[in-house]
């Protein structure tokens, strides 16, 4: 794995009206990471990549590859490499599983779009099979594959994950995991939300726990796996 930073969160706050929901937190993604933010509802993990993302109003610096991007807009954000899978999976309900996968590449214009298709359906094979098919008829696990694919499309630096196991059943879970370990593999660099803290530790290499809108704990992954104060809380152990 590379020591190189991908991502430098500084002194990062948001408000929402009188409520103070980040507040000042720092923390950094090397490329080549899976590293997750645990917490309970309400900690602000959503708001991090929301504001990472450019989808909620922030103050602090975000440096992507050391150059900042906290000035730009969303969609500038996606061009220079971030791209979320949004909890709830946000996708779109009316198209088919195509359309929806293209609309990740809106703003691509080179010539290997094709060859990414065909990357995502080797890893969920029942998104081809349901290629035509109207993406709000798809089960929630396969939403939930849709999600991810659609992000992908993008060819992103960094995938933003916000709760991909949510509502799912534990088996479409286990897969959900093993294809977020596999995207790693490949090179891909993650900041993980999950509500599954237990599976979210194993597979991450670095985690932040977050404790209403601040950073209360850091380490590797398998440490806070063992950690009693994160294991009671966290864990239910």
């Amino acid at each position: 794995m590379s020591e190189r930073l991908l991502l430098s969160v500084r002194n990062l706050h948001v408000y929402y009206g009188a409520i103070h929901a980040l507040k000042g937190i720092n923390f950094d993604i090397k490329q080549g990471e899976i590293v997750s933010l645990i917490g309970s509802n309400g900690a602000g993990k959503t708001t991090t990549l929301r504001a990472i993302s450019g989808l909620t109003e922030a103050s602090g610096e975000i440096l992507l590859a050391g150059e900042s991007i906290t000035k730009i807009a969303t969609h500038r954000r996606v061009l220079h490499g971030i791209a979320q899978s949004p909890e709830g999976r946000g996708i779109f309900p009316n198209l088919t599983v195509l359309e929806n996968m293209l609309m990740g590449a809106y703003s691509r214009h080179d010539k290997e779009i094709t060859k990414d298709l065909d990357q995502c359906y080797q890893l969920f094979p029942r998104l081809k099979e349901r290629e035509k098919q109207i993406a709000g008829t798809l089960s929630g696990g396969e939403q939930q594959m849709l999600a991810i694919s659609r992000a992908l499309m993008c060819r992103p630096k960094l995938l933003l994950l916000d709760e991909p196991s949510l509502g799912l059943a534990p088996k479409i879970v286990s897969q959900i995991f093993e294809i977020i370990k596999q995207l790693n593999q490949n090179g891909m660099t993650i900041l993980l939300v999950e509500q599954n803290a237990n599976q979210a530790l194993k597979i991450s290499d670095r985690a932040y726990v977050l404790e209403t809108g601040k950073i209360s704990l850091e380490g590797r992954g398998s440490e806070l796996l063992s950690n009693d104060d994160v294991r009671r809380c966290y864990l239910g152990v």
